[in-house]
């Protein structure tokens, strides 16, 4: 049993109690039982990379046995709590991810030397051979193919029969044969003759094959027997890898392959880069998404996809500033034409109170044709003039929803828009509109106002009769501000 003891930390002596001392103990005894099956995993010759890997699947499984109750030890005193679900919930696929890129690290992968030394031909077989090239080149596919079946018959070396098999493989490719080249390239490869440069080659056109035939599992057994003597494996060798994985339904598995490739290919690939996007955001991996898609995105700026996609990741991760900052570049880049995503560019931006940049969007798209005139995007365009006070705008699009919907409320908001110029004619005008609606609700503050215009423009009598109309059909509160307003109109007039 573990002892309490005292600290001095900073100057000041710190209890420690039994329960923390045990808990250290505990770590240590973990570490250094670590550290024994790391000098162990060094003796087999097991690289850090691969060890890495291992103990970070081991930890995986531990901790999700100890939240769901999976494991031996999963005692509900020793389950977790849901604070540290959570948490666990949100670091494991990145734990993952760390896991896949440790286990293919470049660095990490050491290539088995082969020779590229290949054996001497005889002079007759290599002449036999320049007829065969010749014939191959010339389309005599037929001729080529004779000549080389005639060929198994002679007393040849593996050498020589290795590349016999091999050449009839190329030539079954050009007549489509793809089963027969298939065969005739797995005879080559078993061989195990040719120089490291032939094998490969034929190893990984193999793979090839293979994938054409969605052969997964053995185009990958060939490309994992390619990467085992390849120094430095072209780009095509791991986005071939990834697309099988990824045929298999093994996307997180086809990740770290599509990314190498992407990566090492000598300019961008759309279609790489597109298919290592789809699996970032199949698992919700929008940080990493965010990376891939600016590059479509600098590559191909014309293209609308990616700038919408671009800003659909950054507000799954709620950074709405960087998606409407991504939207803009893609508008400023004039590759925002639909009519749905100029709307959400133009919601976003008055949703982030850019209510002038709102307006300027609805209005030139909807003038273009772009964007079409129906009465939700006039209420947007309505609201974001408005916001931004640009009065004569906004009342210029009220008077197009009016004209199209017969909305009393309407030419309440004009005349409370005129208010603000001042412009109590023309809200005497708004109001007489807004009257004329038969199920106007709270019709009684609308004859306030229209006294109040009358009032303003020296016209009492007529101003008396809007309030005295406010108190007939008004609401209590109607009632009192409209005597109100009656006793002062009367006492201008000197009643």
């Amino acid at each position: 049993m573990s002892k309490a003891i005292q600290v001095y930390d900073d100057g000041k002596l710190v209890d420690i109690s039994e329960k923390e001392v045990e808990a250290v103990q505990k770590m240590r005894q973990v570490y250094f039982a670590i550290k024994n099956v790391s000098d162990q995993a060094k003796e087999a010759k097991i690289s850090d990379q691969n060890f890495i890997s291992g103990l970070l699947r081991f930890a995986i499984t531990i901790v999700e046995g100890v939240c769901y109750g999976q494991t031996r030890t999963a005692s509900p005193d020793n389950r977790l709590d849901e604070k540290t679900k959570r948490i666990w919930d949100s670091l494991h696929p990145k734990i993952f991810k760390i896991v896949g890129d440790v286990k293919t690290s470049e660095e990490d992968r050491v290539a088995i030397e082969r020779s590229n030394a290949a054996p001497q031909m005889s002079y007759n077989v290599n002449k036999k051979f320049e007829g065969v090239a010749d014939r191959f080149g010339n389309k005599d596919l037929e001729g080529a193919m004779d000549s080389l079946k005639a060929m198994l018959g002679w007393n040849l070396s593996k050498y020589e029969r290795a590349v016999v098999h091999q050449f009839m493989g190329f030539v079954y490719v050009q007549q489509n044969d793809v089963d027969a080249a298939i065969k005739a390239f797995k005879t080559c490869v078993d061989y195990n003759e040719l120089s490291n440069s032939q094998h490969q080659g034929t190893v990984f056109n193999l793979a090839s094959l293979y994938g054409s035939q969605e052969k997964w599992d053995l185009a990958i057994d060939s490309l994992m027997q390619f990467y085992k003597f390849e120094q430095d494996p072209a780009a095509e060798s791991y986005i071939m890898a990834g697309i099988a994985y990824f045929q298999k339904g093994q996307p997180l598995k086809a990740l770290p392959y599509i990314h190498i490739a992407n990566q090492k290919a000598e300019k961008p690939k759309e279609n790489w880069l597109q298919l290592e996007l789809a699996i970032l955001f199949i698992n919700k991996r929008y940080d990493e998404a965010i990376g891939i898609v600016k590059q479509l995105a600098t590559y191909w700026p014309d293209k609308e996809q990616y700038w919408e996609t671009m800003a659909g990741a950054y507000m799954e991760m709620q950074k709405d500033t960087d998606a409407l900052a991504a939207l803009n570049l893609g508008y400023k880049n004039n590759a925002i034409n639909k009519e749905e995503t100029l709307e959400n560019l133009a919601r976003l931006s008055f949703y982030l109170e850019i209510p002038y940049q709102a307006a300027e969007i609805m209005q030139k798209n909807m003038d273009s044709g772009l964007v079409e005139k129906n009465e939700e995007n006039l209420r947007l365009l309505l609201g974001a003039w408005t916001s931004a006070r640009e009065f004569d705008q906004a009342i210029e699009i009220i008077d197009a929803l009016a004209s199209m919907l017969k909305d009393g409320t309407l030419y309440i908001q004009k005349a409370m828009l005129l208010n603000e110029k001042g412009d109590w004619s023309g809200i005497k005008d708004a109001v007489d509109m807004a009257l004329q609606d038969q199920e106007l609700e709270n019709p009684g503050d609308v004859y306030i106002l229209r006294g109040m215009a009358h009032t303003e423009l020296g016209e009492f009598d007529e101003a008396i009769d809007s309030f005295t109309q406010a108190i007939e059909v008004g609401t209590d509160g109607n009632k009192r501000n409209a005597e109100a307003w009656i006793e002062y109109v009367s006492d201008r007039q000197g009643r």
